[in-house]
């Protein structure tokens, strides 16, 4: 306050310095009762997003953001990618499965037409985004990982 409105504060008789009580919202959203509402939402589902809380709360974004990471210790983690290797099993099965194919095409058993190039490999992804794969997870818990698999289409 300026020293103008404290004066006249001063002559209709207040005598206290501190802030009077006021109704409204209160000054934090920072209870218990959110605390926990949130610790459940994350239970229930590791990929929820501040956005989807916010919905959920009516809270502003940097108290949940305190919430998530000062009362309830979380951090938001990306997957991390990892090749796929094939397992001995998964290579014996994929060579029996070729092996099959090239008999069946030889005795003329079926209509398929094989598509080949010259060390060319056609990849299919997962078109999901890094930040689709984020999950909230606790302080001390590593980083989860997401295997990348790559099936080649031509043969």
């Amino acid at each position: 306050m300026i020293i103008y409105n404290w004066f006249a504060e001063f002559k209709r008789g207040r005598v206290n310095l501190s802030d009077e009580f006021r109704d409204g919202r209160p000054s934090t959203a920072e209870n218990n009762k959110n605390i926990d509402v949130v610790r459940r939402m994350i239970e229930t589902d590791r990929h929820v997003t501040n956005h989807e809380i916010r919905a959920s709360l009516a809270i502003g974004m940097s108290q949940i953001q305190l919430i998530l990471h000062k009362h309830l210790g979380m951090k938001n983690l990306c997957s991390q990618w990892i090749p796929h290797n094939l397992t001995e099993a998964q290579k014996k099965d994929q060579h029996t499965m070729c092996h099959a194919m090239v008999t069946r095409f030889k005795k003329r058993a079926s209509n398929l037409v094989w598509v080949t190039g010259e060390k060319t490999w056609i990849y299919y992804y997962d078109p999901k985004t890094k930040q689709q794969s984020t999950v909230w997870a606790y302080q001390d818990v590593p980083k989860p990982t997401k295997v990348v698999r790559e099936v080649p289409l031509s043969g």
